[in-house]
């Protein structure tokens, strides 16, 4: 995202969020959260991306599916992540990007008690294409 996306994004003039699943952060010490799928941002990293006008938001603290964990499990995996964001940037987080892109009534619940004030989230449907002002599904544009 740094070496990569970023200056593209500066380039272009394009706004970014950057959703962290903060048991994954390279140097996440004794945070760490399992194993993560691939090379991850440090905290100095996350720092820098922040400095360059990215928007962080959290992704959850070890990328659980959270619709299938107990609710102080979910609410551990939200408010922790949270937290470690604010404590490391000095700065507000109020994004969540769902893990999975699954949530449920008492995930969106227990993200609202976690201080999060939106959420972005999947719908399993095929894009049909540009209509000017976004990507749409079938059904009715913008």
């Amino acid at each position: 995202f740094l070496e990569q996306a970023m200056p593209a994004m500066i380039e272009y003039g394009f706004p970014a969020t950057v959703f962290i699943t903060t048991g994954w952060l390279r140097d996440a010490g004794r945070w760490a959260a399992g194993i993560p799928p691939d090379r991850m941002l440090s905290w100095r990293e996350l720092s820098e991306v922040s400095e360059l006008g990215a928007e962080v938001g959290a992704h959850s603290h070890s990328h659980p599916q959270l619709d299938q964990i107990s609710e102080a499990n979910l609410l551990a995996e939200l408010a922790d992540s949270r937290q470690l964001l604010e404590d490391h940037l000095t700065l507000p987080i109020t994004s969540l990007a769902y893990p999975y892109g699954y949530s449920s009534n008492r995930v969106r619940e227990v993200s609202r008690h976690a201080g999060y004030t939106q959420a972005a989230s999947v719908r399993n449907a095929a894009a049909s294409g540009w209509n000017g002002c976004k990507f749409t599904t079938p059904g009715p544009g913008c």
